[in-house]
């Protein structure tokens, strides 16, 4: 069986009984393609793929040492790397201080109504620094992804969890 997440921005991700997560996000003229737990395909121009790196994507704006701490984040909890820069990618195209709406904060947008909370529960200072701002957001997935299944996870990430169910009351399962 496979689930298919179709969000916002070109972004489609899937997995299957056999196979991984599997996440394409494009932008412009470039795709990415990302799978299981590191990346699997880049296909642009200027690919460059380092073997002591497996989880380096020098195609998106995201610093290496921002992309080490988040694959490693996500080693430690158990979550897809490629699914965690596919949510990036649809909430702020991996920009750190994303214009727009002041509601959200930083790579992983997160509610500015709950952030204080989110800083006590998850150890940090500030969502506006990148690296806390990954911490709560990959840890908040996380959460979402085990207590509603990933597809769901994914929406209540996206909508919040009343939002979620709204949408699913409503028989429209895209966030």
């Amino acid at each position: 069986m496979t689930s298919y997440i179709n969000a916002n921005l070109n972004c489609t991700a899937e997995k299957s009984e056999d196979t991984n997560y599997c996440a394409s996000f494009q932008s412009g003229n470039t795709t990415l393609v990302v799978s299981s737990n590191v990346p699997c395909e880049i296909q642009s121009d200027n690919m460059v793929k380092p073997e002591s790196r497996p989880w380096l994507v020098d195609t998106i704006p995201l610093s290496a040492e921002l992309q080490e701490f988040t694959f490693n984040l996500c080693s430690k909890l158990d979550i897809d790397y490629a699914l965690v820069l596919g949510v990036m990618y649809v909430e702020s195209r991996f920009e750190l201080n994303p214009a727009g709406n002041r509601k959200m904060i930083g790579v992983m947008q997160l509610n500015s109504k709950y952030v204080n909370s989110f800083c006590s529960q998850y150890g940090v200072k500030s969502a506006n620094v990148p690296k806390d701002n990954i911490t709560i957001g990959v840890n908040l997935l996380a959460y979402k992804i085990k207590e509603y299944g990933v597809v769901n996870g994914l929406m209540a990430y996206n909508l919040g969890d009343a939002g979620m169910r709204s949408r699913l009351e409503k028989g429209n399962l895209n966030a």
